[in-house]
């Protein structure tokens, strides 16, 4: 019986690196095996309104399979920018247009749809980009206090919400 412990403790070792290594070699260990941070995290946040951008935290969702991370970029040139990556093993991520399933909400309820979207990154488990808006009046003045990013229909979950208070 002793003859096998070693045998079995070899191959959990293998088991154990083959682990280790599959994700780092076939490039399905997510958006930071790329070597870039596709939402733009340690770039410095662009103020608003003459403020820094408040709350630029990073939010996740994680339904049906999918982790969608978003994180608020700030203002720059009247477009408000966020930063998204989403990312999965189960279902096909390319052909997801942002722009037309995401939607905007300030601190009134005032809704806004998106000026663009541009993927950095595509591919069928991990796509990011940036999703563009023109920045609310009221964000720009200082009167918003609350903002709300809604993003409908990815991977069959009828609503993903993200929200920041300024």
């Amino acid at each position: 019986m002793s003859s096998r412990r070693p045998r079995l403790v070899s191959a959990a070792g293998l088991v154990g690196i083959a682990m280790l290594l599959i994700p780092s070699v076939s490039g399905c260990g997510g958006p930071a095996s790329s070597g870039s941070n596709p939402l733009g995290a340690g770039e410095p946040a662009q103020s608003v309104g003459g403020r820094p951008p408040g709350n630029g935290a990073l939010k996740e969702n994680s339904a049906a399979g999918v982790t969608v991370a978003v994180q608020r970029t700030g203002e720059k040139e009247g477009m408000l920018s966020f930063g998204i990556a989403m990312d999965t093993h189960s279902v096909p991520l390319e052909g997801y247009d942002l722009a037309k399933l995401s939607v905007l909400v300030d601190h009134s309820g005032k809704t806004y749809t998106p000026a663009s979207w541009s993927v950095g990154t595509a591919g069928s488990h991990h796509t990011s980009g940036t999703l563009s808006f023109q920045a609310p009046a009221s964000l720009s003045l200082g009167e918003n206090k609350h903002l709300k990013l809604i993003i409908k229909g990815i991977a069959g979950v009828d609503q993903r919400v993200f929200e920041w208070d300024l």
